[in-house]
């Protein structure tokens, strides 16, 4: 569960192999937090309120060009 009322989400860029979401405060841009995914994010992290609550998901898969190791994964995180 990530706690923080005002945030940005940033993967790195399309194409780039990381395995982490980003969780920037949306006022200053300090990087809050750094969550480790199991393969890198193949996708923009998507947020949506679901009962008053924030929800983040990300597609999470790995290519399989040998480089980073195969996986397919959905990661979704609430937001406190």
């Amino acid at each position: 569960m990530l706690k923080y009322s005002s945030i940005r989400l940033r993967r790195r860029q399309a194409g780039a192999e990381d395995f982490w979401l980003r969780v920037f405060d949306s006022a200053t841009g300090e990087e809050l937090q750094k969550v480790p995914l199991p393969v890198p994010a193949v996708a923009t992290p998507m947020t949506y309120t679901l009962d008053g609550r924030q929800c983040i998901v990300v597609a999470a898969g790995g290519h399989g060009d040998g480089a980073v190791p195969l996986g397919d994964s959905l990661m979704a995180f609430a937001v406190d």
